[in-house]
């Protein structure tokens, strides 16, 4: 019997909803929108359930460490956090996000009980808060184009159409099911079906792998793994088989055993060669599949039973170490500077750069990225010696305090990396010593999801080209300041001294128009009607002709104005026609932009008081000029 049927029996209520830990959450919804909960079978009272009961299961996982996603598991918290938006947005027209509050009624009521709860209260009510805003403004939009398909008075949804609200909207196929229930229409299944297949479709074609059959050479155990003591060893090759991978060829080596790395935990596969006696073939890559460790080649050797040695590319194997070593570190001192709630939500780790997602409601901001960075580096410094314990049973590793990433599946033995305080399960590859990664840089940090950011970084190698890079770049500034006491000082007084130039720039610039615009105005209040100005104007941009026209023809409605001029060394023009002119004539601004501007190779147009161009043919200016000068006068 379950917790809310033995309150039910205990509290001698006719429903779960009845208790008063549900009732608690319903209370809060009541504040929420301002409706109360009845407990009748009303759509309202409906909407009030589920979201009190989405509002537990959602929050006690995001506890467990389980986040919003698109696949797996976290696209099942999705559906069920968006299930309850929905009912909100429909039942009780709650537009704006309001269920991350029940969530912090439900950890206020619950959290002293399931400490899981209390501890990520942050998170959850972060990441739910997001999700609404997310939804809610795609649910939006969809019920809008839902809704205007189903007044046309349909009885059938097609299922090409609520493909659309699934792949476009994001609508799982239950949730249009149930507003086409609440509608009195039906949907056309079996054409959704045949959708969605030829999607899966289309994303199984892009993917696609044709394999052979295995070449079994000897059929005895296979893919010991033994590269976490050497680079390099005599080997047995077990089989072969060809593949084709994207439209290219490959060959797959299974051995007897192996110093390779497979692609496991984010970790890259191992690179380097397999020699068959006088020939070398390269190895690109290394993966795991059905328990055994593939080797990827371009190459097919002569001679298959040739002795073979095999050697892992030992500059990237170490890279690659100093890299995922790092990643052990990050995550250490991001659990010290942002919280416990922080766990690991992804990563990837090769030669040349780490990426680490973790679980975090805001944006780090610079202060403690720097300072998080800092950190690192200094357990680099510290020279920490690695503890590497392997077949350790997995009771006891947790009882070191062992970090388990969520999600993954771990035998009744496993391998624990320690270097300081950071333990955890891991079976990758890592530095002796944390002397050995070099240095740390963090390169990014940006949100990817819900609750999880990313930061990317570097270390090793990467890390130094990255330093003497700058180095250098530092030294040339200081050559060509021609100091070397101290060049942030001097290039922060060079900027300044600029932004005021361009202030005193801006101005003159500003005072030389007027006065031009002002000297144009004069000319033509002395001219009889109509008034005509074409005139050539060299060094104004493009945009300050074009003011000054608009002034002109504002100030004169019975005149034409047409300026001209090469800016940057290209050519613009730009023609004005008055209010009144544009009334008594048939000429219009685009029509003469449009005949003009292929006399300076260019294009543009405009309204028919207002149009301009631009060009590449400067030499053509002029003709462009007197061609708009003869338009006007012959009109």
């Amino acid at each position: 019997m379950g917790l809310e049927r033995l309150s039910r029996i205990l509290q001698g209520k006719s429903s779960n909803y009845d208790i008063d830990s549900f009732q608690l959450l319903i209370e809060t919804i009541e504040q929420s929108v301002s409706k109360e909960y009845t407990g009748t079978d009303s759509l309202n009272d409906i909407a009030f359930r589920v979201i009190a009961d989405h509002v537990r299961a959602v929050s006690f996982a995001i506890a467990d460490g389980q986040l919003p996603s698109n696949t797996g598991a976290g696209y099942v918290i999705r559906r069920v956090l968006r299930r309850a938006i929905r009912y909100g947005y429909s039942c009780l027209n709650m537009n704006r996000p309001f269920i991350h509050q029940v969530c912090k009624k439900l950890i206020e009521n619950m959290g002293a009980h399931y400490p899981e709860l209390k501890r990520n209260e942050a998170l959850i009510q972060k990441v739910v808060q997001e999700e609404e805003r997310s939804f809610l403004s795609t649910l939006a939009k969809g019920l809008d184009r839902l809704e205007s398909y189903l007044s046309s008075e349909t009885k059938m949804i097609s299922g090409t159409f609520a493909f659309e609200m699934y792949d476009t909207y994001g609508f799982p196929i239950d949730l249009t099911a149930l507003i086409a229930e609440e509608w009195n229409v039906g949907i056309d299944m079996p054409e959704f079906e045949q959708e969605l297949k030829k999607q899966k479709n289309r994303s199984r074609n892009a993917s696609k792998v044709e394999m052979g059959d295995w070449t079994i050479i000897d059929s005895g155990e296979n893919s010991e793994f033994i590269g976490y003591d050497t680079l390099s060893t005599p080997a047995r090759l077990m089989k072969y088989r060809a593949v084709k991978l994207k439209g290219r060829e490959v060959y797959q080596y299974v051995l007897d055993r192996t110093t390779y790395y497979a692609e496991s935990g984010g970790q890259v596969g191992d690179k380097g060669l397999f020699t068959f006696g006088d020939e070398s073939i390269s190895i690109f890559d290394c993966k795991k599949e059905n328990g055994e460790i593939i080797h990827f080649s371009a190459q097919l050797p002569i001679d298959l039973k040739a002795n073979l040695e095999v050697r892992v590319d030992a500059k990237k194997r170490s890279e690659t170490a100093k890299n995922h070593s790092a990643t052990h570190l990050l995550h250490h001192v991001l659990r010290q500077t942002l919280g416990t709630h922080v766990e690991q939500k992804g990563s990837f780790v090769s030669s040349d750069k780490l990426r680490f997602d973790f679980s975090h409601f805001e944006k780090i901001s610079e202060e403690e990225l720097r300072q998080i960075e800092l950190d690192v580096q200094k357990l680099i410094r510290e020279e920490i010696e690695l503890e590497e314990m392997r077949a350790v049973p997995i009771e006891s590793a947790k009882e070191m305090g062992a970090m388990a990433l969520f999600g993954e599946k771990y035998g009744d033995s496993v391998r624990v990396i320690k270097f300081g305080d950071s333990t955890e399960l891991c079976g990758g590859t890592h530095v002796d010593s944390t002397a050995k990664i070099s240095g740390f840089k963090i390169l990014s940090e940006a949100s990817i999801a819900s609750g999880v950011r990313r930061i990317e970084a570097i270390t090793g190698e990467e890390y130094n080209n990255l330093v003497r890079t700058r180095l250098g770049t530092l030294e040339s500034i200081e050559r060509i300041l021609g100091t070397a006491s101290d060049p942030l000082e001097t290039v922060e007084k060079l900027i300044a001294e600029l932004k005021l130039v361009k202030t005193e720039l801006g101005v003159f610039q500003l005072e030389r128009m007027r006065e031009t615009q002002k000297a144009f105005s004069d000319q033509l209040m002395a001219m009889p009607e109509p008034r005509a100005l074409i005139q050539r104007l060299d060094d104004f941009t493009p945009k300050e002709l074009k003011d000054m026209v608009h002034g002109l023809v504002s100030s004169y409605p019975d005149s034409a104005v047409v300026l001209g001029g090469v800016s940057s060394d290209k050519p613009s023009i730009v023609v004005g026609l008055g209010k009144e002119l544009l009334q008594r004539s048939d000429l219009s601004a685009s029509s003469i932009i449009k005949e003009v501007s292929g006399h300076i190779n260019g294009g543009g147009g405009g309204q028919p008081f207002l149009s301009s161009a631009g060009g590449k043919n400067k030499e053509g200016l002029d003709r462009a000029l007197q061609n708009a000068k003869d338009i006007i006068q012959s009109a």
